[in-house]
C-alpha cells in the first residue's frame, strides 16, 4: 500500500510540477511540503481535499486506501451490478461515455463564450440561462401554470 508521500511524488512526477507550484497553491512552503511527501507530516484535512482536487484524484486513492484514481460513480456500479449480459454492459457504458463527451463539449462551447467576458456580464448571462430554463419549462406544458400561457398565445 502506497503513503501519501509516495502518492504525492507520483502524481507531482507524473503531472511535471515543480514542489513550489504546488506549495504556493496549497500556501504553504516547498519545506512543509517535503515533510508531506517523506511522510514525516500528515496534512490537515483541508489540505488533503486541496491536493485531492489540484490532482483530480480521490481521498482513498491520495491516502494509498485505493489503487482507483477515481471512485465509479454510484449510477455506473449499479449498471455494472445489474448487468447479465457483457454486450448490454458495454452498450450501456458507451451510452455514458457518449453523454460524458456531448456534456463536455458543451462546457467547452459555454467556456469560449464566456471568455474575455467580466464578472458582472457573467452574472447577466447565468440568469438569462436561468430564465431560458423557466421559459422552457413552462412552455414544455408540464404544470398548470403553462396552461394558461397556451390559451393566450392561441388568441394572438
Amino acid at each position: 500500500m502506497a503513503t501519501l508521500g509516495q502518492r504525492l511524488v507520483q502524481l507531482r512526477e507524473i503531472h511535471n510540477i515543480k514542489q513550489k507550484d504546488i506549495a504556493d497553491y496549497l500556501g504553504i512552503t516547498v519545506r512543509g511540503l517535503r515533510y508531506y511527501e517523506t511522510d514525516v507530516r500528515e496534512p490537515n484535512i483541508k489540505t488533503l481535499i486541496a491536493l485531492a482536487n489540484y490532482f483530480n484524484v480521490s481521498l482513498d486513492y491520495l491516502l494509498g486506501i485505493s489503487d482507483i484514481t477515481r471512485p465509479i460513480p454510484a449510477n455506473i456500479q449499479e449498471i455494472i451490478n445489474k448487468a447479465t449480459d457483457p454486450a448490454e454492459l458495454l452498450q450501456a457504458l458507451n451510452r455514458i461515455l457518449q453523454k460524458d463527451n456531448e456534456e463536455s463539449a458543451t462546457k467547452g462551447k459555454i467556456d469560449t463564450l464566456v471568455q474575455g467576458l467580466d464578472e458582472e456580464s457573467v452574472a447577466e448571462l447565468k440568469k438569462y440561462a436561468e430564465y431560458l430554463k423557466i421559459r422552457q419549462t413552462l412552455d414544455s406544458g408540464n404544470d398548470e401554470s403553462s396552461a394558461g400561457l397556451d390559451i393566450h398565445e392561441n388568441r394572438r
